[in-house]
C-alpha cells in the first residue's frame, strides 16, 4: 500500500485520485497498524488529488479517522478543493466533525493545537 508518509510522530495520508474500494480497505488495515507500531500521535489526510468525493470514500475516511483517534492520534483533513467541496455539499455529506485545514502547513498547526488540548472540536 502506498499513499502515506511518516513525518516525525505524524502520518501524512495522500488519497489518490478516484480511490477504489480495495484501496480504501487497504487503508483501513495498513494505517492503524502503522499508527500502532510507530507510535503516531496525529494523522493528516490530504484530499487535494481528489476531484470529488463519493459516499463510500467519505465513510471510509471517517471510519479510519475514528479508528486512529481511538488509538490516540487525532486527524485533520486538508486539501479540499472546490470540486470536492461541491460534491460534499451536493450529496449532503459531511466529514463527521473532522477538523479541516486549507493545506498541509495549516493542518500541522491545527494538529498541534489539538494535541495541546486547546481545540474543542466541531
Amino acid at each position: 500500500m502506498d499513499g502515506y508518509l511518516l513525518e516525525g510522530d505524524r502520518i501524512y495520508v495522500l488519497l489518490r485520485e478516484e480511490p477504489d474500494d480495495e484501496y480504501l480497505a487497504s487503508l483501513q488495515v495498513t494505517i492503524p497498524e502503522v499508527v500502532y507500531r510507530m507510535g503516531v500521535r496525529g494523522m493528516i489526510v490530504d484530499l487535494a488529488a481528489l476531484p470529488f468525493l463519493d459516499g463510500s470514500t467519505v465513510r471510509a475516511l471517517c471510519e479510519l479517522a475514528r479508528t486512529v483517534e481511538l488509538m490516540g492520534a487525532p486527524t485533520v483533513v486538508c486539501g479540499i478543493g472546490p470540486g470536492t467541496a461541491a460534491s460534499l455539499a451536493n450529496l449532503g455529506l459531511d466529514l463527521d466533525g473532522l477538523p479541516v485545514a486549507a493545506d498541509k502547513e495549516r493542518a500541522e498547526k491545527l494538529l498541534e493545537v489539538m494535541r495541546e488540548g486547546v481545540w474543542r472540536g466541531g
